[in-house]
């Protein structure tokens, strides 16, 4: 968020708020809820009070899933309404990259509720904030 001020000193203010909320969202379905599932048993026994330890693993995983569709429809949104203005390709592709990192894992998540696929729904969902800003710099280059 701050890095908005270093850009500019007086952003738009449903901008920030927009930024916000993506980068909550993405935290909460692609990094959060995962870590937890992958300790789901360990947050149980000391009594965390974890999305999944308190909800299940198919809540969370639903959970997870809910928040990263909103994260890439949001991510693509803010590139769109950027002051970059990004051409038509660009944001599909911003799409695109929510889709490979964020939506099928967490679609495979949601089938299958486990250790395994919440570290593989961390780990992808880990490079998506890095592919939109590599989105944003071929925006700046082309």
């Amino acid at each position: 968020m701050a890095a908005v001020f270093a850009v500019d000193s007086h952003p738009f203010g449903l901008y920030l708020l927009g930024l916000f909320c993506w980068l909550f969202i993405w935290e909460v379905g692609g990094q959060n809820v995962p870590a937890d599932l992958t300790d789901m048993q360990t947050d149980r026994e000391s009594r965390a009070q974890t999305i999944p330890s308190r909800f299940g693993s198919v809540r969370a995983s639903r959970t997870a899933a809910a928040a990263l569709a909103g994260s890439a429809v949001l991510g693509s949104l803010l590139l769109h309404f950027s002051a970059l203005h990004p051409s038509g390709y660009l944001v599909l592709l911003s799409l695109v990259s929510g889709l490979v990192l964020l939506l099928i894992p967490a679609v495979r998540l949601c089938r299958c509720p486990d250790r395994k696929h919440a570290m593989a729904l961390f780990n992808r969902a880990s490079y998506y904030p890095l592919s939109l800003f590599a989105i944003a710099i071929a925006g700046i280059a082309g």
